[in-house]
Order: C-alpha cells, then sequence, then structure tokens
C-alpha cells in the first residue's frame, strides 16, 4: 500500500513509514502515479532535480531506487524494476491511494444515482490526508504534480456539490460551497452551485449577490465577463424560474443543462487492437506528456504522432490511450478527421464539434445556430475539464486547431502522414515520429510470435500486416 495525497507513506509491518529522503518520497510519487508504465530515466532525473541536475545523476537515481526497492520488498503484488532506460512500477491500482481515488471519481460519474455518487465521492476524497506530495522534495515537477492532483481533488468537491443538489440536499451544498469559492473565485462553475444551491434553500438574495461578486471579478481580474452558462443562471433566478431535476423533472431549462453537462462524461475511443508489441520509446514519450497537463496557465499540451501510411499511428495512440484514461477524469474525445480519405471527403471542423458536443451533454436541438457559437460553446465545456482528445488522421492545422479545448490540463493527440510544424513551432507540439517496426518486432505479430500481445499460433495475421514491415514475409 502506498499514500501520496498527503505525506508519502508506504506500509511496512503494519503500520505507515515514510521512505527515506525528500528525494526518494518523490522518486516513489513519481513511479506511483503511473503504476505498470516505464518512467524513463531521464524524467526521473527531471523530476528529482529539475533543470539544474549533478553530473552523477543518473547514479543518484540508481541510489534512490535501490533504496526504495526495501520500501517496496515483500509487499504483495507491487515490484520496482529496471526496464532498458527507465524504471517500472508494479503495483496493484489498489494499492495506490491516488488511483483508488480516480477510481471513485470515475464511478461517481458513471452513476445516475445522486445518493450513490455522493458517497461515493466522499469515500474518494476522505482518502485525502493534506496537500499531496507534502513531504516530498520541492522541485519544479512537484510542483506541477501537486497541482494536477489538487485540480482534481477541486473538480470532485464541485462533482459532490452537484450530486448534493442532484440529490436534493441543498443545505448541505450550501454548507460547502462558500469556502470553495472564496478559495477559487474566478471558477464559475463553483459559483453556478452557490447559487444555485442558495436558490433552492429560498436565498434569492444572496444568490443574485454571489453572481454580482463573481461578475466583478472576473472583469477586474481576467477582463471578460460571466460565461453564457453563468447569466443564463442569473436571469433564471432574477426572473423566480429556476427549475431542474428535484423541482421539475420533465422540464428542461438552463439551471438542468448546467447540470447535465457536469456529469456528462464522454468515452469516445474506439476499440484498442488486441495484437501490439513494441513501439516502448514512443508510448514512453507519449506518457511522458501527462506530467505537462498539470493545469497550470498556459496553452493546451498536444502531441503529433507522424509517419506513413499504414505504419500504426492510430493503433499506437488508441493503445495508448486506453491504458492512460485514468487520468483524464472527464472524459475523453475522438474523431477521425479523414485527412487523407480517398474519397476527398475530409471532415471540417464545424462537423467534428457537432459530434462532440452531444458528447459533453448538449442536446442535439440546443445546439447553437452557427459553426461560431458552436465552437465557442466547446471551448467554454472544456476550459475547467482534464480530457483526452485524439484528432485522428488530420490533413493540416486548418482542421486541428480550432477543435483544441481551452484547458491546460487536457491533452490533444493529433495523427497525420504529414509533418505539422504549425502546431509544433506555433503550439508547442511535442513530435512522436513513427517508423515502420523492426523485422524482430514485425516477427512478433506472427504466428508463434513471442510478445505476450502476439498472434496465437496457427492464426494467420490481418490482411494490414504488410504494413507493419515490408521487409517481412508470410511463409
Amino acid at each position: 500500500m502506498l499514500r501520496i495525497l498527503g505525506p508519502v507513506e508506504a506500509w511496512a509491518d503494519g503500520h505507515w513509514v515514510s521512505p527515506g529522503s525528500p528525494q526518494q518520497r518523490l522518486l516513489l510519487a513519481v513511479l506511483a502515479l503511473r503504476p505498470g508504465q516505464v518512467v524513463p530515466i531521464g524524467q526521473l532525473i527531471d523530476a528529482v532535480w529539475g533543470a539544474d541536475p549533478p553530473r552523477s545523476g543518473r547514479n543518484g537515481i540508481q541510489v534512490l531506487v535501490t533504496n526504495l526497492r526495501k520500501a517496496v520488498a515483500h509487499r504483495p503484488g507491487m515490484a520496482l524494476t529496471r526496464c532498458g532506460e527507465g524504471y517500472r512500477l508494479d503495483a496493484d491500482p489498489g494499492a495506490v491511494d491516488a488511483a483508488r481515488f480516480r477510481h471513485f471519481v470515475e464511478a461517481a460519474r458513471d452513476t445516475d444515482d445522486a445518493e450513490s455518487a455522493t458517497g461515493l465521492l466522499d469515500a474518494a476524497l476522505a482518502l485525502w490526508r493534506g496537500p499531496a506530495l507534502a513531504d516530498a522534495a520541492d522541485t519544479l515537477r512537484a510542483a506541477q504534480l501537486r497541482s494536477g492532483l489538487d485540480e482534481e481533488r477541486l473538480a470532485a468537491m464541485e462533482d459532490r456539490a452537484d450530486a448534493l443538489l442532484r440529490g436534493g440536499r441543498p443545505q448541505e451544498a450550501v454548507a460547502q460551497l462558500p469556502g470553495l469559492v472564496a478559495d477559487y473565485p474566478l471558477r464559475e462553475r463553483l459559483a453556478e452551485l452557490l447559487m444555485l444551491a442558495l436558490y433552492r434553500c429560498g436565498r434569492q438574495a444572496e444568490a443574485l449577490a454571489t453572481f454580482r461578486d463573481t461578475r466583478r471579478r472576473l472583469v477586474a481580474e481576467l477582463g471578460i465577463e460571466p460565461g453564457p452558462q453563468l447569466q443564463q443562471l442569473h436571469r433564471e433566478i432574477l426572473a423566480g424560474d429556476v427549475t431542474g431535476p428535484v423541482a421539475d423533472p420533465g422540464r428542461v431549462t438552463a439551471s438542468t443543462v448546467v447540470s447535465r453537462r457536469s456529469r456528462a462524461v464522454p468515452r469516445q475511443l474506439p476499440a484498442a487492437t488486441r495484437y501490439f508489441t513494441a513501439r516502448d520509446a514512443e508510448l514512453a514519450t507519449l506518457t511522458g506528456l501527462l506530467e505537462e497537463t498539470v493545469g497550470e496557465p498556459g496553452g493546451v499540451v498536444v502531441g503529433l504522432v507522424s509517419g506513413m501510411a499504414g505504419v500504426g499511428k492510430t493503433a499506437l495512440v488508441v493503445h495508448w490511450s486506453h491504458q492512460v484514461a485514468g487520468h483524464f477524469p472527464d472524459g475523453q474525445l475522438y474523431v477521425n478527421l479523414r485527412g487523407f480519405d480517398p474519397s476527398g471527403t475530409r471532415m471540417a471542423p464545424a462537423e467534428a464539434v457537432r459530434l462532440f458536443l452531444p458528447a459533453l451533454g448538449v442536446p442535439p436541438k440546443e445546439l447553437p445556430a452557427s459553426t461560431e457559437a458552436q465552437l465557442g460553446l466547446y471551448r467554454s465545456l472544456t476550459a475547467d475539464r482534464r480530457m483526452l482528445v485524439v484528432l485522428d488522421n488530420a490533413r493540416d492545422e486548418r482542421q486541428v486547431r480550432p477543435l483544441l479545448p481551452a484547458s491546460p490540463a487536457s491533452l490533444v493527440i493529433v495523427t497525420s502522414r504529414q509533418l505539422l510544424t504549425g502546431l509544433i513551432t506555433s503550439m508547442g507540439a511535442s513530435l512522436v515520429p513513427l517508423s515502420t517496426l523492426s523485422e524482430a518486432a514485425a516477427r512478433e505479430l506472427l504466428p508463434g510470435g513471442s510478445a505476450p500481445g502476439g498472434w496465437p499460433a496457427r492464426k494467420k495475421p490481418p490482411p494490414t500486416w504488410r504494413a507493419c514491415a515490408p521487409a517481412c514475409r508470410w511463409p
């Protein structure tokens, strides 16, 4: 058992112990956040020492790992192993409190029962024992990890308030929300929830005062007006015409749409291929992008997987996306932009966003009329979410740019046959070049291959097997 949602601790001999030095605790936390995944040694050096590592950084990591092995030794289902140029912590997901937290939150978002959701979120939030990684080394990467985990905790607290409102318990929501609004005065979803809770408690004047205070802060600090959802809820409260799933389940108003959208968690990833091998370096590069999605001010994180037709770009990205889906509690969006479709019918951003909005909880009959308004609504709905967006088979940057979400906590993965240099130079996209498999790796996919994901004996490969490695020949 490992705990990182507070001081970093491991269960040993019937009690919790704090492993070694602050650097060891940080290293353990970095590995625990990616159980079963290889973390390149360069990323571990960067995490522990930042931009100015010692010349003996690699040896230092090896020493830290040696000591950490003692902390996890003899733990059932847990091992720390060297894998090429990195290390992997093999652990049961239930053995890490952060993984259990994410499991409870995702389960709460998947249920329509408000009481069940409240209970699951209470269980998730009870795992927190203070600031995440509280006693780990204080480096830039540690700060980023703490920020990302704190964002997930705040989103879970918002979900709990939403569940209380859906369950007809506005008084409990009112008890929780004012402190959160004071701590995060520019977060519009918190203001919406507090306004709705106050109104349902018969405190209309206080609900309107919450809107005025939120608007004043947004204008003064960011120079923007409140979003359309908050303004619509304000108008409904002024008119005394706020309904919702408690008061009138059959009526759809702006406040009910806010609640429905806040619970909509898309799961649009296509099925992963059953047989997958190699690509360890590319998978590690993609996984490294997770640590950049920390919710700090700045642009969205973009990864670009580029390679020739049939090389396996989509298979790689979909395989990896399923592995890391748990890191994106607000869902995963996927669209095939058909950039190189033989018919020439590539998908326009306007068509793609009309596929995304219903998945985000917007009923088709409530879609804005203009493309500009639809794209604006898409950015509003994704602004405070942590999502994975896969834009597959992009022809050029014009297909991609309008579909980038506004949240720096989200991650966008683009696949293309073209090297979209504009995304790299202007958006800072990380390039993941993909070439054909080596002959040895390709043979692992053929009958009798040695890879765990290889084809079973006597079973023929799929029709596209030759694209994996032109040098291989079916006997």
